[in-house]
């Protein structure tokens, strides 16, 4: 270990081999994934039977097993295995509701219906539309405006 030269009070942690080389980011392995992956018969299970076989396979290890370390090992094994059967069943869950289920002939007939009735309300409110409306009033001339606002004022000075 080297003395800091830079100021800081503390001296820098000591390098490990498994620490050198490019830092990965993101989310860990899980230990199913890195036991599967090192382990060619837990693979072959995990192919066959998905993580609910593993999840057996471990819980038979798990019961064998004499070493407290191995036991606690075998279990962690297993709820990693029960988390990624838990998001599989999840994300087939929700592949099932996307999927449109057949519809029965009632739910078609009445669909049908629907789409007819629909048809012929458009079909009457467009015949609606291409009847004439009422004829506007005519504007009136500027002569007959004249003459009503001189019929007006009259009947106002007669009345007093």
């Amino acid at each position: 270990m080297w003395l800091p030269v830079h100021g800081c009070a503390l001296p820098l942690p000591l390098r490990s081999p498994q620490r050198c080389g490019v830092r990965q980011f993101g989310p860990k392995p899980s230990p199913l994934w890195i036991k599967c992956s090192a382990d060619p018969q837990l693979a072959w299970i995990l192919l066959i039977g998905g993580p609910e076989a593993i999840a057996e396979f471990a819980l038979a290890r798990h019961e064998l097993s004499r070493c407290a370390f191995e036991k606690k090992h075998w279990m962690t094994f297993v709820h990693s295995a029960h988390r990624i059967y838990d998001r599989q069943a999840k994300r087939e869950a929700i592949e099932r509701e996307r999927q449109p289920k057949p519809l029965t002939w009632e739910e078609r007939r009445q669909i049908l219906i629907q789409r007819d009735e629909q048809r012929r309300a458009q079909y009457v409110l467009e015949r609606s539309w291409d009847k004439p409306s009422a004829p506007c009033p005519r504007r009136l001339t500027l002569s007959e405006r004249m003459e009503r606002s001189y019929r007006r004022r009259r009947y106002l000075v007669k009345g007093q």
